[in-house]
């Protein structure tokens, strides 16, 4: 992998070229990834090696939106964080990198994207690493899952607002959480 990648960055490939990919947030609001992409895939790939490869040939961590990708894993948002020390509370439109072509991100912070995937190992790791909960508790209860609401409210979250929301959206489960 590192040979085809090492040859496609000396034929000339911008390896900080943003992935233009197209995205849909839950209201089919279609937004543009800006970030870069390569980072982001090594980082949803939980490819430490990759990364770091990236990273020595120029690619730039904080450009991307590599820490949002890593939702699905704990040691790769320890990594992160530890090594390229990545911004817990980033917003995945910060700094212009995603440009929304209606309304705004899909998740915005990195904790919301481990939240909405019920991966309770990386939000255990990113609040301890200081994330803020911001809108986690909505995302949990909107997504039905009740485990990823407890470590937000743990952590600060506003118990009667979520529970005003879990009751507005009739998730019984969300609720015992909050009492």
């Amino acid at each position: 992998m590192k040979k085809v990648l090492d040859w496609l960055l000396d034929q000339g490939l911008n390896i900080n070229a943003p992935s233009e990919e197209a995205h849909y947030s839950d209201s089919n609001r279609e937004g543009h990834d800006n970030a870069v992409g390569v980072l982001n895939r090594a980082a949803t790939y939980d490819d430490v090696d990759i990364l770091d490869h990236l990273v020595a040939r120029g690619a730039e961590p904080t450009h991307s939106n590599a820490l949002h990708h890593a939702a699905m894993s704990f040691t790769m948002v320890a990594y992160l964080i530890g090594n390229y020390k990545l911004d817990v509370n980033a917003d995945d439109s910060r700094g212009g990198l995603n440009a929304q072509t209606l309304g705004s991100g899909p998740w915005g912070c990195p904790l919301n994207y481990p939240v909405s995937n019920s991966n309770l190992l990386a939000v255990e790791s990113l609040l301890k690493y200081g994330a803020e909960v911001g809108d986690s508790p909505a995302i949990a209860i909107s997504k039905g899952h009740a485990p990823s609401l407890k470590l937000p409210l743990d952590h600060g979250a506003d118990s009667s607002e979520a529970l005003d929301t879990a009751v507005r959206m009739d998730f019984v489960d969300s609720c015992k959480p909050c009492l």
